[in-house]
């Protein structure tokens, strides 16, 4: 049970930095990047090489911090949970960042993306 959310965390982490990397290059895309530092408890679960902007870092290691604590498993989609986890100004920036991401996904043919957000 524990490898299985492990391995849970580990693919939503790895989405969410695609989502985060096409979002900064994209809106960001004058503002410096560095590569994000696997600290803390990012280290266990976070493997993959990601430069951000400062804002843009900080939003995902909140992100998925409250990714990894998350106590339900498996994890509902967050529209769907019963539990609000994000700050307003977090929330804000998620649903922004994911508008644009998955649009950006979509229209490059990941059909697979539109069946996860409709079922």
């Amino acid at each position: 049970m524990k490898e299985k959310r492990e391995k849970a965390i580990k693919k939503d982490l790895s989405t969410l930095a695609t989502f985060f990397q096409i979002y900064c290059s994209g809106v960001h895309s004058s503002r410096d990047k560095d590569e994000l530092k696997r600290r803390g408890i990012l280290k266990r679960y976070f493997i993959k090489e990601l430069s951000l902007c400062a804002e843009c870092q900080r939003h995902f290691y909140y992100a998925a911090v409250k990714r990894i604590l998350c106590p339900y498993f498996p994890k509902p989609a967050c529209k769907k949970c019963p539990t609000i986890c994000y700050t307003d100004g977090h929330r804000q920036f998620m649903r922004e960042m994911m508008r644009f991401s998955g649009k950006y996904l979509m229209s490059r043919g990941r059909i697979d993306l539109i069946f996860k957000y409709f079922f």
